[in-house]
């Protein structure tokens, strides 16, 4: 064995071979372990068959157990009731279940039980009354707290039951939103638990290492629990980081640093219990604040499957900065297009200002990595004639798309040498791309051509 595979083999563990979707194999003090695909698992378990299978078995009752509700067809499967019922919102009968030992009905759903989870400051779990669109499919772990967790204020408890979610969060609309696009393609809907869980961390470095971190990784664990009661897997499919103005404290490097860390514990978490990388997704603050932090790592995702859903300044917040009901749908079905499109490999982001170089006297060139064309929506957000650009006190007299590449612009200037051009920094742009997506806000040095 030479030096370099003794120092790569070297350690109680480590990993082996990884792809975009996680790792493949990977090793313990015990041996290999091997991450087999969905389609192995299913061939294993299709050839294994009757062996084991859950509720081989059924034993059919009457549907008065199940209370004052339209439902036919019940049967008992091991400690669940299955059932068919015509149940509010949803516009046709379908097939349900129920714990025999009591609880919230939840869907009768195919393939594993999936979950959108959140981690960052008090405005993510901001909740609004309300239901879930689709109440049996949307759930959060049963210990009667709901999908905004406990907030820091106390660990989080281990269970395997399940319930419906009796609020609307960003994380339940998510799930909703994803809900829907399987519906209009025509594909299978999954039970999806929706959870946020927060605290009163002043740096990414404590988010990454706090309370909210701990009962973060419950939720993943309590996943799990139910997952396997159900008798399916659970898959992680995305986590929202929402922290931005409430790191008080950090640097541009430490903050950066910081949310590396929570990205690498989440992710060393899922590895751990065999379970594959989520998208990560984040939104540039509102507030202003974090405006080279995000725009690098927007740039810079680093070993993450990080993703930037849309900016601040798209939504409308309250003077606590708290989204309205509006806004929250609206951030909803943006982090959705982005967590699907990630995970079906397809190219997808917001806009980013890469460049600003000064082409000509009075004249500077703005770079964008857009996907599509680029739309200067004029009047978008009460922007004025700027459209949400700035040159540090010189004025801009006109901005229009490069004529040569529909993915630049061409800023026109009066007198001064600016140094500095930003966009939609703690205020509001108005350039997208023609797909709807908006550009996220940028603070960068004028070079030259």
């Amino acid at each position: 064995m030479t030096d370099h595979q003794d120092t790569v083999l070297r350690g109680d563990s480590g990993v082996l071979l990884r792809v975009d979707n996680g790792t493949v194999i990977a090793y313990d003090s015990t041996g290999l372990i091997l991450r087999l695909s969905d389609k192995v698992v299913d061939d294993l378990r299709a050839r294994l068959g009757p062996l084991n299978a859950p509720g081989a078995s059924a034993e059919w009752i009457a549907p008065e157990v199940l209370g004052d509700i339209d439902a036919w067809n019940v049967a008992r499967h091991g400690d669940w009731y299955h059932f068919d019922a015509k149940l509010p919102t949803y516009p046709h009968p379908r097939r349900f279940r129920r714990p025999v030992s009591g609880g919230h009905i939840v869907a009768e759903a195919a393939g594993p039980l999936m979950a959108v989870l959140s981690i960052g400051g008090a405005r993510r779990a901001w909740a609004v009354p309300g239901r879930a669109a689709f109440p049996a499919h949307v759930v959060c772990p049963a210990d009667d707290i709901g999908p905004v967790g406990v907030a820091g204020t106390e660990a989080a408890v281990a269970t395997d039951g399940l319930e419906q979610a009796r609020e609307v969060t960003l994380d339940t609309l998510l799930a909703d939103a994803l809900l829907a696009n399987r519906q209009r393609e025509g594909r299978a809907l999954p039970l999806i638990m929706a959870l946020c869980e927060t605290d009163c961390a002043g740096s990414a470095a404590d988010l990454a290492d706090g309370i909210a971190m701990a009962n973060l990784e419950q939720a993943i664990a309590n996943t799990i629990s139910a997952a396997a009661r159900l008798g399916t897997s659970a898959r992680i499919l995305a986590v929202a980081l929402d922290f931005g103005a409430e790191d008080v404290c950090s640097d541009h490097d430490t903050y950066i640093a910081g949310m590396r860390t929570v990205m690498d514990r989440i992710a060393a978490k899922l590895g751990a219990d065999g379970m594959h990388e989520p998208v990560f997704v984040m939104r540039s603050d509102e507030t202003g604040a974090r405006v080279h932090e995000h725009w690098h790592l927007s740039v810079f995702p680093g070993a993450h499957k990080l993703v930037f859903a849309a900016p601040g300044y798209a939504f409308e917040f309250d003077d606590n900065f708290r989204p309205t009901a509006q806004a929250m749908a609206q951030m909803a079905a943006a982090e959705a297009a982005a967590i699907n499109a990630t995970l079906q490999r397809e190219p997808w982001h917001c806009p980013r200002v890469l460049l600003a170089e000064t082409m000509a006297p009075g004249q500077i060139r703005v770079t964008t990595d857009a996907l599509t064309p680029l739309v200067l929506d004029h009047g978008a957000f009460g922007t004025g004639a700027d459209h949400g650009f700035s040159l540090g006190g010189v004025e801009i007299t006109e901005i229009a798309r490069d004529p040569g590449d529909d993915r630049a612009l061409i800023l026109h200037h009066g007198a001064g040498a600016p140094s500095t051009l930003s966009y939609a920094a703690g205020r509001a742009g108005a350039l997208r791309d023609d797909t709807g997506r908006w550009a996220l806000p940028a603070i960068l040095t004028v070079g030259q051509c």
